[in-house]
Order: structure tokens, then sequence, then C-alpha cells
């Protein structure tokens, strides 16, 4: 995608954002930005790669009040991991889905 922008004496700061689409998100995957000013001045940014994780599970039983039922906590992180509960092989809905992001992103 290219600008325009207007000639002033003063200099431009310029965002942009790239969504990653799904089939890059793999540890693999390496990006850079690449800035082209006029005909000949260009710019490469450092690369930034190993972005995505594999996908890691804990799983934690949360204490509690002897006459309540055990809890258990699943916790996730990974690139969009789906959760759900078995015991022993039969399925059983979840009571509540919280999903947040972690202070590091």
């Amino acid at each position: 995608m290219y600008l325009d922008l207007p000639k002033v004496s003063d200099l431009h700061s310029i965002i942009r954002q790239f969504p990653v689409p799904s089939d890059h998100w793999s540890k693999d995957k390496t990006f850079t930005c690449k800035v082209t000013q006029g005909f000949s001045n260009t710019w490469l940014s450092n690369s930034i790669g190993n972005m995505f994780s594999d996908s890691s599970v804990e799983l934690l039983v949360v204490p509690t009040e002897d006459s309540r039922p055990q809890k258990l906590f699943c916790n996730v992180w990974g690139f969009s991991p789906q959760v759900k509960w078995l015991s022993g092989s039969q399925h059983q809905p979840a009571t509540s889905e919280d999903i947040w992001m972690g202070e590091d992103g």
C-alpha cells in the first residue's frame, strides 16, 4: 500500500498495521517492514520471527471449601487453542469460559 503525503517542512509519522493471515501462524515465519521513499531510498526493519509458539496446557485443581465440589482450571496458551473437557472419553460442557490476553500480549 502506498500513501501520497503532502509536502510539508515537518517530518511525517505513519503507522501501518498488518493482520497476520492464519496460514502464517507458525514458529518458522518471519516478518519485515520495508519502507520506500521516492524512487531510490529504501529501508528495511529488523526481521521478527518466532512470534507464534506451540500451544501448551496446564491442568490445576483449584482449592475449595470441603462442602463445595472440586474445580479444575485448564490454563492454555498458544495461538487460538481450543479447549474441550473430557471425563474418561465423554465430553463434558464447561461451566464457564474466560478468555483473556496476558500482559506480554
